[in-house]
């Protein structure tokens, strides 16, 4: 026996004109309000015919839209942030699970029904934990959790992909590369019933990044560990301490089951002065900041996206330019958790 449809209740409003359905869920919301926010609701609503009583699809006296695709989760989500001037959705200060459900909810919806303002405030939000630039990406605090923020990530890269905010792929990227294994990358998760697995485009990326980010990190950003700078540098005070600390460290990643090495990680350049000269140190964290500045203009193209300058183009193209120079340059708190 087929369900009948049952009102959402936060959704519905007695003086409503006009009644939307995702899934099994009716929605009582303002047509005037939909029209102008949207002009894809605008032409829809434009070009609906009069019809005789008895074919007219009606509920409860108003017009009934059938939102074919749409769940009823990510219509609830998206009514919401539409009747929320306040814009509420978007007043957030640790990124949790959740919050990047709702968020890409309103990116998904925002986008298909070209809500601009919307779309513009879910990018910006989504960019504070996923930034285009390395300060920036600095600013992240590190995550004490990495493993749990792994389903979050594969939310985040997903919606980016799927809703043509390619601005936050490579971020998104990144971080899903740093927060799981190969296996976890291929097979994806399941948290409260719910499987995060990246999408194919998205797994081809990383299945081609990966390993060129651990090449860059034992080459470039770390190279200090894999070559014997305390012999190339007449300056080192302690060679035989120096040296057995980049062997050691060594030894760690190369006894991994998972060779995976993350260029960006950041350094703990006190520790490391505890157990190698000041010379030393010196020279390999001048080095790791070189090659940190240089990697990250190349990290799209480790993914096989196009450069940062495309990336930032599309985004203005998408958003309108009266919002992209300032969503651009968002800068995170310190904070943030990634």
């Amino acid at each position: 026996m087929e369900v009948e449809p049952t009102h959402d209740t936060e959704l519905w409003f007695s003086d409503g004109s006009i009644v939307l359905q995702a899934e099994r869920t009716l929605f009582r919301v303002y047509a005037g309000i939909l029209s102008q926010a949207s002009p894809v609701f605008k032409h829809m609503l434009s070009i609906r015919k009069p019809q005789s009583t008895s074919e007219a699809e009606v509920y409860e006296g108003c017009p009934l839209v059938v939102m074919y695709g749409d769940s009823a989760d990510d219509m609830h989500v998206f009514l919401q942030a539409l009747h929320d001037s306040s814009l509420s959705f978007f007043d957030v200060h640790s990124l949790s699970l959740h919050d990047a459900h709702q968020i890409a909810s309103i990116l998904r919806l925002s986008t298909k029904y070209d809500v601009a303002h919307l779309r513009r405030r879910a990018v910006e939000t989504l960019q504070k934990w996923y930034p285009n630039t390395l300060s920036s990406y600095i600013s992240i605090s590190s995550s004490s959790t990495p493993r749990e923020d792994f389903p979050r990530h594969v939310l985040v890269a997903n919606i980016a992909s799927e809703a043509n905010a390619t601005i936050l792929l490579p971020a998104a990227l990144l971080f899903c590369c740093a927060t799981a294994s190969s296996r976890l990358l291929y097979d994806g998760i399941y948290v409260s019933g719910v499987h995060y697995d990246l999408r194919s485009e998205n797994k081809r990326a990383l299945f081609i990044g990966r390993p060129l980010l651990t090449h860059q990190a034992r080459t470039n950003t770390q190279s200090f560990l894999f070559r014997h700078y305390s012999q190339e540098h007449s300056n080192c005070k302690t060679p035989s301490r120096c040296e057995e600390f980049c062997e050691f460290c060594a030894s760690i990643y190369d006894i991994k089951g998972d060779p995976w090495m993350n260029p960006l990680e950041r350094l703990n350049w006190k520790a490391i002065l505890s157990a190698c000269c000041q010379p030393c140190v010196l020279n390999w964290e001048s080095k790791n900041k070189k090659g940190t500045e240089e990697l990250w203009e190349t990290l799209p193209s480790l993914f096989d996206l196009p450069e940062w300058t495309v990336l930032e183009q599309r985004f203005r193209d998408s958003v309108g330019p009266e919002l992209a120079t300032g969503l651009l340059a968002v800068t995170s708190a310190s904070t943030l958790t990634a």
